[in-house]
């Protein structure tokens, strides 16, 4: 052994390079980020919530679709509208005054109620991705963005058959509508105010509509909406031309309702029944303006209704989309 050395200290660990240290800064800080972006995300409603199709309401009765592709309700049951309890695997439902829809996984359609205008052609109703229906009318979109319909054509509401690239549907009273890829709509049947084919027609940038009687409406890509009927010629009633940020909209009979994108919720139109009265609505991810009430769910999946409650379509107090 070397003397000189025997007895002498321990060399020192040298210092950490400081490029060392700030990559393993780097990393705990990546570390971090990623455990809040779980931590929120679990927070955050399951994307089924924030589908519009998964819950409807007409004037008498409400119905929505549960977590394992049962269907509940609440409301009028006056023509077997809500005798669902033998429903599974429907993703999606739509309803009428008297009946319900309910589209399965397999494609195929299921009907309660009073559907006499439809019944005899449902099984032509198949590989189909969404519906949508009117008073006697019920429309189908397919996978190739083509679509179908059955029942009354008094108005030529179910004139569809040569419409393609259709990514969404609509139907109301006596028409329908369909949102093509390129952001405009089609149009057909009868909308009773004589601007509203012109108005459609104008439609640009489109990623979403709703109607309701003789009313629609479609929320453009950059938050704002656009309507059927001239604001300019019904005055303040119903003018929705300076709404912005908005997540989604959805038409009723006199009212339209529009969620924004920080989860609050504007209203316009009549509220003879209290049907605007969500102002103090928060943490909401989806609409459905009912006919003369509305109803809204929140980021955890409670239901919340408040307007127009005389057949028990409001009376989801403790009720969940889950």
């Amino acid at each position: 052994m070397n003397p000189s050395t025997e007895n002498a200290a321990a060399p020192k660990t040298p210092p950490m390079p400081k490029k060392r240290n700030t990559i393993l800064l780097l990393a705990a800080a990546v570390l971090l980020v990623t455990a809040l972006l779980v931590y929120f995300k679990e927070k955050e409603a399951p994307k089924g919530f924030m589908d519009p199709s998964r819950i409807s309401s007409s004037y008498y009765h409400t119905v929505w679709v549960k977590g394992d592709g049962t269907v509940d309700s609440v409301g009028s049951n006056q023509f077997g509208e809500r005798n669902l309890e033998r429903w599974s695997d429907i993703v999606a439902v739509d309803t009428t005054a008297y009946a319900t829809f309910g589209l399965r996984k397999d494609g195929t359609v299921l009907a309660a109620g009073a559907i006499t205008a439809v019944e005899r052609q449902l099984h032509r109703m198949r590989d189909l991705t969404a519906i949508a229906c009117g008073d006697d009318h019920l429309v189908g979109l397919k996978k190739d963005g083509t679509v179908i319909a059955i029942g009354s054509n008094s108005e030529g509401q179910t004139d569809v058959k040569d419409w393609t690239n259709i990514v969404a549907i609509m139907a109301g009273q006596d028409y329908t509508l369909g949102l093509r890829k390129d952001g405009t709509v089609l149009f057909t049947g009868d909308l009773m105010l004589e601007e509203s084919a012109r108005n459609i027609a104008q439609w640009k940038y489109v990623k979403a509509i709703s109607g309701h009687c003789n009313r629609a409406a479609g929320l453009r890509s950059d938050g704002t909406a656009v309507t059927s009927w001239d604001t300019d010629k019904y005055g303040d009633w119903n003018d929705i031309s300076e709404w912005k940020d908005l997540k989604q909209i959805s038409v009723g009979w006199n009212h339209t309702i529009g969620l924004k994108k920080d989860g609050t919720v504007i209203a316009s139109g009549s509220d003879e029944y209290g049907e605007c009265e969500v102002g103090d609505w928060k943490n909401i991810v989806l609409v459905i303006a009912g006919s003369e009430h509305t109803i809204g769910v929140t980021a955890d999946g409670e239901i919340l209704a408040t307007g127009d409650n005389r057949f028990g379509q409001c009376d989801v107090n403790g009720r969940y989309i889950r």
